[in-house]
């Protein structure tokens, strides 16, 4: 008896095992990479970035993907079962979304932001938890991209660089929806361009946009124009 029940566990662990190699060898991930840049160069927080006669210094930089979807060559969608991912340059810059081995994607989509029902419902847990510095009020919702810095110009004055963009109410919705094809791979990068959305308002000396309006939306437009994907 003793001996037909050592049999009997010794097959549900050899079955089991056998499941669990089956179900790795036909889930992967897709892994989308997100890598921020100044211009032509890498951006690195607390490093000088040249723009005309300023000298900028990010110290802080965060913002959220949200709602990433990947589509195959027959148009059947796969919706990540994240909602939202708050990318801190100082802790994460890649998402992992698992999908299966015969899976061929062919479309990405995902937005820089969060959607109003999301901001509707008000301040949630996780990834969307106050504790993280990215709500504003319930009037005005979450902070879709948060960048903090200096700037100092010819004279050597500092000037404090704080640009937080949101905004989810008419006229002034600020998020942003995106969608690249990629070439049947499980990895991509996507490169956003600092310069691009923030040179304007250094140029004109305006360091500062902290609410929903127009400059909030202006920026958010800039953002989505400094998105590229490469693969």
């Amino acid at each position: 008896m003793t001996n037909l029940w050592f049999q009997n566990i010794r097959i549900f662990l050899v079955l089991l095992l056998e499941i669990i190699s089956i179900h790795f060898l036909l889930c992967q991930e897709f892994s989308l990479h997100v890598k921020p840049k100044f211009g032509s160069e890498v951006l690195e927080l607390n490093r000088p970035y040249i723009l005309g006669s300023d000298t900028l210094t990010f110290h802080h930089i965060k913002f959220y993907i949200t709602n990433v979807s990947l589509q195959d060559s027959n148009q059947k969608t796969l919706n990540d079962t994240i909602n939202y991912y708050l990318i801190d340059l100082d802790i994460r810059k890649t998402i992992h979304i698992k999908i299966q081995e015969s899976y061929s994607v062919r479309q990405l989509k995902f937005s820089f932001g969060t959607d109003s029902l999301t901001n509707e419902d008000g301040a949630k847990g996780g990834d969307l938890d106050p504790m993280h510095g990215m709500y504003w009020t319930w009037q005005t919702g979450y902070i879709n991209l948060k960048c903090d810095g200096i700037v100092s110009n010819e004279t050597k004055r500092n000037h404090s660089m704080n640009f937080h963009i949101g905004g989810y109410k008419f006229p002034y919705n600020s998020i942003q929806y995106l969608n690249f094809p990629v070439n049947n791979k499980k990895f991509a990068e996507i490169e956003i361009d600092f310069k691009q959305i923030i040179e304007a308002d250094v140029r004109e000396q305006n360091y500062t946009v902290m609410s929903p309006g127009k400059k909030s939306q202006r920026m958010a437009h800039s953002i989505k124009k400094s998105i590229q994907l490469y693969q």
